[in-house]
């Protein structure tokens, strides 16, 4: 059909990372994947991919801050499309069209817009019940939540949900699972996270290898580790940190050239180690995540997410946030009164006023007053 072998291993190498960065069921699993990379299971709709599990489960510095992110290239699989249109998929998606709008979504290279309008697309071309409209509708739910359309994302997944029953084989408790680490992201947002924590729970129950600690892990639940890592975060858990590290370790071992899952993973990491107090890390992932986001300007709500991070660690470095009743202390401290003539003007004891000009010290990096009211003034505080 004039199909040139440099085109036979663009196609392949792009559906490779379909399959390993969302995972679908296939009826041929082809040939043996590259060492190191995925194999396909074909009594499952999604990819696996082997890690190390003591390299996961150690606590190590961020690497180094890559180069940005060259966009994926799909010119060959526009080309093959235009020509094929809607020939026979190999794959038994309804024609090569839907083949290719798949890839198109996962890779996403103009942004989440255009992964939203394909995966539109595909659905309306995928009429017959089977793995391929359910892949279709899970994709299309997780591009809303993507977009920034939570409401949307939520309904569908709602409506995915209300349709299991009858599911019995593994491919449907893997697609279960995975519906439920998505709405349990969503809950996390909404603040509501004792959702969030029943969901996960029946996630785990579905499919326990979602964790660091399986010998082999699914790329498509990845979302279940970032929901157990906020949880953690949430709780106040000591061990927060570490899985958060952890997670970065394990994700450097996947095959994964799509943006959206790069700049997930950075503000996820980012905004936890923010809220743990951690600000080198939050800068660290923060970093990556405006380098991914530099080559990819239609990002949805994670690139929100990003720039707010930024300028959220950027108030954070400048200043830890003073309270109301510190910001108080603060203002007389330009004056020549003394500690118990501030603590008498603001009806507090002298205890209580040193108290707050300790924590003042502390947040401004500083040891004495009248560094104290200098670093002030220069925040632009007094």
């Amino acid at each position: 059909m004039g199909y040139t072998s440099a085109r036979f291993a663009r196609l392949g190498l792009a559906l490779v990372t379909l399959l390993s960065l969302g995972g679908c069921a296939t009826s041929a699993t082809g040939g043996a994947s590259p060492a190191g990379q995925t194999s396909a299971n074909p009594t499952s709709p999604l990819v696996s991919v082997s890690a190390s599990p003591s390299a996961a489960a150690t606590s190590v510095t961020p690497s180094p801050t890559p180069s940005v992110p060259a966009k994926p290239d799909c010119s060959e699989l526009k080309c093959i499309a235009i020509t094929y249109d809607d020939g026979p998929s190999a794959l038994t998606a309804a024609s090569l069209r839907s083949s290719y709008l798949f890839i198109v979504a996962e890779l996403a290279p103009e942004g989440v817009t255009q992964a939203r309008r394909c995966l539109e697309e595909a659905l309306r071309l995928e009429t017959r019940p089977g793995v391929w409209r359910d892949l279709a509708q899970d994709r299309l739910a997780r591009t809303h939540y993507l977009a920034g359309a939570t409401d949307r994302a939520r309904r569908l997944y709602r409506e995915i949900m209300a349709a299991e029953p009858g599911m019995l084989g593994a491919p449907d408790r893997d697609r279960m699972a995975s519906t439920r680490c998505w709405l349990a992201l969503i809950a996390e947002d909404m603040g509501c996270w004792d959702e969030a924590s029943a969901l996960a729970a029946e996630c785990g129950r579905l499919c326990p290898q979602t964790g660091l600690d399986a010998p082999i892990h699914l790329c498509a639940f990845l979302p279940a580790l970032y929901v157990r890592l906020r949880l953690m975060a949430h709780a106040g858990d000591p061990e927060t940190m570490a899985f958060a590290r952890s997670i970065d370790v394990f994700t450097a071992e996947m095959v994964h050239n799509a943006p959206w899952v790069l700049l997930m993973r950075d503000v996820v990491l980012g905004e936890v180690a923010l809220e743990r107090g951690n600000l080198p890390a939050a800068q660290h992932w923060c970093d990556r995540a405006l380098n991914t986001l530099a080559g990819w300007a239609d990002a949805g709500v994670f690139g929100r997410r990003a720039r707010r991070l930024a300028d959220r660690l950027e108030r954070r470095l400048c200043a830890e946030p003073l309270s109301v009743a510190e910001r108080r202390v603060l203002g007389e401290m330009p004056s020549c009164l003394t500690m118990g003539e501030i603590a008498a003007a603001l009806h507090l004891s002298r205890n209580t006023v040193k108290s707050h000009c300790t924590a003042i010290y502390r947040k401004l990096e500083v040891s004495s007053r009248s560094a104290a009211v200098s670093k002030a003034r220069t925040l632009g505080l007094l």
